[in-house]
């Protein structure tokens, strides 16, 4: 870290924490409670489209939608090469081929930033974090992504960095992921102090997954992380430098509960249009959980409209699907249109109906049993065309418009506003908000920074 430079900042991703959660008075957290008194608060944030947390966490650090950064979802269809690209645990992706736009990291290095990030998504091989450990589900991905020397410096100070792959497929021990993470946070911020360090805790989004939308274990998990945060908060000011830091706290989307599960290639197969190659399929759907991507692969453009038409069509009898978006309204969504992204747009995007949620297609399915991930299991099985499962669950990947759907966002520090509450604000906002803390800008960004948040006038470096 340059000795010139005496200013932090924190940037806190906290997965699945709703605005609703936040506003409940049975939730005890002191740590977040304070932020707020001493700091900055919006009635919710706004996510994106869909609301999944590659494609929401990538709006978060560049200020843009996915139309512009690239990131389209947690999954994708790439037509150039004929395959399922997930994005998810950053398995086939990394920063800088698919990150199509700057973020607020890459500003604060060039301005001679030290900077850090842990278990943040879409960052493996990012070139301009100094210490780096990506969020993963596969511990060989972990131990070969991660910044060598620092790992190995981790390794020796006996923080248990071999169970990070372990503790974050198995959702029993998810806290003990973010207990690593937040105490490789603490351990940089003794030993490196960088000028920007980046987090991302998991365990809310994990439990409403599981048990769904306001069950019981939900206010704990959050309560936990929000002790997380509290040692964090303590290590700045065990080391003297909390009243130079700022403070930014968001989580990425809410959860809606369902029940049924959808398989919308299950009738496509039903009408011949899915043979065992994509080469050879005329149409398939790729999940976004509670919305989907239907790529239509017809190369004529006549015999295309009118296999699009049919696809429609079919979509609109099933009680599952709410809303079919055609492409003319993907700009006011953020998705990408074959004009802006012809490798990895949709050709339509459905919405789920309340209670549904769409499963997945089979290569997803095989993606993530390939290194035991959980999040997709049997309640997706693509051999049904509909499922009932036993009790409620929890997902994510709908509109963001949703109530329920709304995110949090939170900022203390020297440069915050005391006391200011914000009205909604959008994901897209965060990174020009931080980016004008760094003293840069970012020039493609589709938020506006979030000028009440800051007394006046902003010192940056």
């Amino acid at each position: 870290m340059s000795k010139k430079n005496n200013q932090y900042v924190i940037v806190i991703s906290i997965d699945g924490l709703a605005q609703h959660y936040l506003e409940n008075p049975k939730l005890q957290a002191p740590n977040l409670r304070s932020l707020i008194q001493n700091g900055a608060v919006a009635r919710g944030l706004e996510s994106i489209y869909p609301s999944e947390t590659w494609a929401i966490h990538s709006s978060i650090v560049t200020g843009t939608y996915p139309s512009k950064h690239g990131v389209v979802g947690n999954w994708s269809f790439d037509r150039e090469k004929q395959e399922v690209i997930c994005y998810a645990g950053d398995v086939h992706v990394n920063k800088e081929e698919t990150l199509l736009q700057e973020t607020y990291y890459d500003l604060a290095k060039k301005n001679g930033w030290t900077t850090a990030s842990i278990c943040w998504p879409l960052t493996k091989e990012a070139k301009s974090i100094d210490f780096n450990i990506p969020e993963f589900y596969n511990q060989e991905l972990f131990e070969k992504f991660s910044t060598t020397s620092f790992w190995n410096e981790l390794k020796e100070a006996g923080l248990p960095v071999d169970k990070y792959a372990i503790w974050s497929l198995d959702h029993a021990r998810g806290h003990m992921q973010d207990w690593l993470t937040a105490e490789i946070s603490k351990y940089l911020i003794r030993k490196h102090r960088p000028n920007l360090l980046q987090l991302h805790f998991l365990l809310p989004d994990s439990y409403q997954h599981d048990f769904g939308v306001n069950a019981e274990e939900i206010l704990w998990s959050i309560e936990y992380v929000d002790e997380r945060i509290g040692d964090i908060l303590s290590t700045l000011k065990q080391e003297g430098i909390y009243d130079q830091t700022n403070i930014f706290i968001m989580s990425d989307h809410g959860h809606q509960n369902y029940i049924n599960v959808f398989n919308p290639n299950y009738i496509f197969e039903e009408k011949g249009w899915i043979s065992e190659s994509f080469e050879n399929s005329k149409v398939l759907h790729i999940s976004q959980s509670g919305s989907g991507f239907i790529y239509i692969q017809e190369k004529d453009p006549v015999e295309k409209a009118r296999l699009l038409a049919q696809v429609k069509e079919l979509l609109e009898q099933q009680e599952s699907v709410e809303t079919i978006f055609v492409p003319e309204s993907f700009s006011q969504l953020g998705v990408p249109t074959l004009e802006d992204n012809a490798r990895l747009a949709p050709d339509l995007v459905i919405e789920a109906a309340d209670d549904w949620k769409f499963g997945a297609h089979p290569k997803q399915i095989e993606t993530f049993q390939g290194y035991g991930h959980s999040g997709i299991n049997d309640t997706n099985n693509a051999q049904s065309k509909t499922i009932h499962l036993d009790n409620m669950a929890g997902t994510h990947g709908y509109l963001p418009t949703k109530d329920i759907m709304k995110a949090i966002f939170v900022a203390s520090g020297p440069a915050i506003r005391n006391g200011v509450e914000l009205p909604l604000i959008k994901a897209v906002d965060v990174a020009p908000t931080i980016s004008k803390l760094i003293g840069r800008e970012l020039p493609n960004a589709d938020g506006q920074v979030i000028e009440e948040v800051y007394k006046s006038p902003v010192l940056s470096s």
